[in-house]
């Protein structure tokens, strides 16, 4: 039996749970023929902690998106951004000063995993 035939062999459920997050579109300058697409933000979850994947820009969906996180009762632990698209990060300011334990962490290349901000 190869390894990767034990590997799937012996493999079990995951307890992990995700929610996805996803704003509204937002209307800009009152013209609603011009819009800023709607963002989402991932919260990945299990027993005890929860991880978030990307910020929002926006105050009212990064509180939204906050009470989502409380109502799971999972603790925050980490905050992902995947990239540097404003709208990936900038609501983590907000995220760190409601769930002051998170870290916020980030990626430089596809394989190496970087310091907090």
């Amino acid at each position: 039996m190869s390894g990767l035939s034990r590997i799937t062999y012996n493999a079990q459920r995951s307890s992990l749970e995700l929610r996805v997050f996803t704003s509204p579109v937002l209307v800009i300058a009152g013209n609603p023929n011009r819009t800023f697409s709607p963002t989402t933000s991932t919260l990945i979850f299990g027993a005890r902690n929860a991880v978030r994947v990307d910020a929002l820009p926006i105050r009212e969906d990064v509180d939204a998106l906050g009470d989502m996180i409380v109502s799971t009762g999972r603790t925050l632990t980490t905050i992902f951004i995947t990239h540097g698209h404003r709208d990936h990060f900038l609501g983590s300011d907000r995220f760190i000063a409601r769930f002051p334990g998170a870290r916020v962490r980030t990626q430089e290349a596809p394989t190496q995993w970087t310091r907090p901000f």
